[in-house]
């Protein structure tokens, strides 16, 4: 028991390691991650130094459908000679106004990614790859808290009233239009009591590929007859259908602009966080962490134990000699009793 005890006893030690690179720091953290500790050389870090952003909006925003080309080709002075339900009516409005949807969505991504980028990292230790990816994580409040009345219908007698958008023919005037029969239904458009609330309850799938309608091409040639000064194939337009990828999309083309627009246009917001980079702006040159050792070597503990073991032969030699002694006197006066008791039996027994 004493060699166990002896063997077994730890006590806890303080190591430093000098020269710390990322390989030695992620031995270390993995052994010791409990008690390590590498101080950074500095205690404040830029977002920006080492986290990195990949934002896309929805492609509309990106396509030539926002561009003041566009608009212009749609606008007419004259447009409401069309009638209500008509979508040339309003069609240069809503486009311009989805424009503005897409202005304000880049606009709120960029202070957004600005004043997270100007935030500082505080730590006065290098963090482990994990613990760094879990601290940047940013939680971006308000990006799709939208104002409610920018998609509540306002119309006095029915607030969700809606109809199909159309295009009629022969140009009816606005008494007539209700009259005239419609020779094409737009796949998607919807008109509502506003401007705001038609593009807002529509959908954007007549400027898809997958449509599987001829509505882009008859949304070009119709246009092209609203305004003779539009011509489709001309560079400075040059109109191409969105097409929707679902790998990286979670927008199909049916889902309606209210919800695209409460989600602000947003596609993708990737992080990327660069560990190499934070390691090289931390840049610790030391690191420590405790360590239980034993406090004695094998070595050490024999010649403990030796020691101990000749103490006790010492100790044994010098307390032998009485302890027999006090064992013989012992003995004596045991049997003088017994023969005592012996006699007084004896003499009892003759009486």
């Amino acid at each position: 028991m004493i060699f166990y005890a002896t063997l077994m006893k730890t006590e806890s030690s303080t190591v430093t390691v000098s020269d710390i690179t990322p390989v030695k720091f992620n031995e270390l953290y993995s052994k010791y991650k409990e008690t390590l500790s590498c101080p950074c050389s500095t205690t404040s870090i830029s977002y920006k130094n080492f986290v990195s952003n990949t934002i896309k909006l929805h492609p509309v925003c990106s396509s030539r459908f926002v561009s003041q080309e566009w608009i212009h080709a749609l606008y007419s002075l004259n447009a409401s000679r069309y009638g209500a339900s008509d979508f040339r009516t309003t069609a240069s409005s809503q486009f311009e106004i989805l424009s503005s949807f897409c202005s304000l969505a880049q606009d709120i991504v960029n202070h957004t990614e600005n004043d997270v980028g100007s935030n500082e990292f505080v730590t006065i230790y290098l963090l482990a790859g994990i613990q760094v990816e879990h601290e940047s994580s940013f939680i971006l409040h308000g990006i799709s808290q939208i104002n409610s009345t920018l998609i509540s219908c306002v119309c006095a007698t029915n607030p969700d009233c809606q109809t199909a958008a159309v295009i009629y023919g022969n140009s009816p005037s606005v008494l007539a239009y209700l009259d005239a029969s419609f020779i094409y239904e737009m796949p998607g458009f919807i008109r509502g009591c506003l401007n705001s609330d038609s593009l807002l309850q529509s959908t954007l799938q007549c400027l898809y590929t997958e449509s599987n309608s001829d509505c882009f091409a008859r949304l070009l040639t119709y246009t092209s007859r609203f305004n003779p000064t539009f011509e489709p194939n001309r560079s400075v337009v040059d109109l191409h259908p969105l097409v929707y990828d679902s790998t990286w999309s979670h927008f199909p083309p049916n889902t309606s602009m209210s919800i695209i627009f409460r989600e602000m246009m947003l596609e993708q917001w990737n992080q990327s966080v660069s560990y190499t980079k934070f390691y090289k702006s931390c840049a610790p040159t030391y690191c420590t962490y405790h360590q239980k050792i034993r406090t004695k070597t094998i070595v050490g503990i024999f010649i403990t134990l030796l020691s101990t073991i000749g103490g006790l032969a010492v100790s044994l030699r010098l307390i032998t000699p009485h302890f027999v002694k006090l064992l013989f006197k012992l003995w004596a006066m045991i049997r003088k009793r017994k023969q005592k008791q012996q006699k007084q039996q004896e003499h009892q027994g003759n009486h």
